[in-house]
């Protein structure tokens, strides 16, 4: 690119963009037009951009379709325009480029990924819902495991998030197992399974920073809080533990850490749980059989062929009488994998091959 002579009138030069297409193939989707203004207070760089960025921000929304599910729309739109603020036109080109040549699972859609879609979670989170699967679910299953030589209990939770769900789900799991005679102990000091069983909740997630604080389990009430709607007599499992969370800020997820009381859920809770960073219209990851996992508000970007392929990948991490458990506005798209239960008011789905129905 060449300066003009600074006493000239600086010309507009037109850089052609040329991106992938969905068929690999290089095409012209439009044109910067890059003034190589003397400052960068100049009125061009201002106002020169506009159709560019609205195009280079369509291709992200399209990619982000093709790749990971997400359906654009407008609302993705301004997320992106949020993300990238601080770029001009031309190195927001760059980096879409730089994003167009990179396969789904590396770090830098992951990244943005996470950054779009990361959804706001609390311990205990639709209680009605979590009331059906304590008070009927979690005894059918654990009344079926104690028949087995070796009694397993395995939980997945998909679209995790930052850990809430998972140790709300592992709380509420030993409590029904110290109900049943299969735990003994109590919150307040340690609990312990009894021996021979085999418990595990695991939680996967796209984001990898959400992960890091659902592993590090120190949450805190900051802004709406991570405990808003925890009954009280849940405050035992958990110890109160020193704010030393610079992660959580360097995610953006957490904005102070020097006033706040951080409370993490207790060591037992902890030594069941594990994490996974994974994408659920990948089937790469396999992670065994669950008998039972939850998928709740997670697929509320997909478009209905990916919500499709997501709760098909669900139903094949299902034991053969396993339960799946989906959130109260998610609707089930492969009606020929499963039969629809209602307990309680709330619905959930089993095999075909399911022949109990809990009430």
């Amino acid at each position: 690119m060449c300066a003009a002579p600074l006493e000239k009138k600086i010309p507009d030069i037109e850089e052609s963009i040329f991106l992938p297409s969905k068929d690999g193939k290089l095409g012209i989707i439009g044109a910067v037009s890059r003034a190589p203004a003397p400052s960068k207070s100049s009125a061009l760089s201002a106002m020169s951009f506009t159709h560019s960025r609205h195009e280079l921000i369509s291709h992200l929304c399209h990619a982000l379709a093709d790749r990971f599910g997400i359906t654009p729309n407008q609302q993705m739109v301004l997320k992106l325009q949020r993300t990238f603020v601080d770029m001009d036109s031309v190195d927001l080109y760059q980096r879409v480029n730089e994003l167009s040549s990179l396969p789904a699972g590396h770090r830098s859609w992951l990244d943005l990924v996470a950054k779009l879609t990361v959804h706001e979670t609390y311990f205990f989170r639709d209680e009605p819902q979590l009331n059906m699967l304590r008070n009927r679910l979690l005894p059918h299953l654990i009344e079926k495991a104690a028949h087995d030589t070796s009694p397993t209990l395995r939980i997945l939770s998909a679209g995790c998030s930052t850990g809430e769900e998972v140790y709300s789900l592992t709380m509420l799991v030993l409590d029904a197992l110290l109900e049943a005679g299969y735990a003994f102990g109590h919150a307040k000091a340690d609990i312990k399974v009894m021996p021979g069983w085999q418990v595990q909740i695991l939680g996967v997630d796209v984001s990898g920073d959400a992960l890091k604080i659902a592993k590090k389990a120190k949450y805190t009430n900051e802004g709406l809080g991570s405990f808003r709607n925890m009954a009280p007599h849940w405050q035992h499992w958990f110890d109160d533990v020193r704010a030393d969370y610079s992660s959580a800020l360097d995610s953006g997820l957490y904005t102070n850490t020097e006033s706040q009381t951080y409370r993490q859920p207790k060591a037992f809770i902890r030594n069941i749980t594990d994490f996974s960073q994974h994408n659920l219209l990948q089937n790469g990851a396999y992670f065994g059989s669950f008998d039972m996992v939850i998928c709740r508000n997670t697929m509320i970007y997909f478009n209905d062929v990916n919500k499709t392929t997501a709760q098909n990948y669900l139903f094949d991490r299902l034991k053969p009488e396993g339960i799946l458990l989906l959130g109260a506005t998610d609707p089930l798209l492969c009606p020929e994998r499963c039969m629809q239960h209602r307990s309680l008011g709330m619905a959930y789905y089993t095999g075909k091959q399911f022949s109990r129905v809990i009430l």
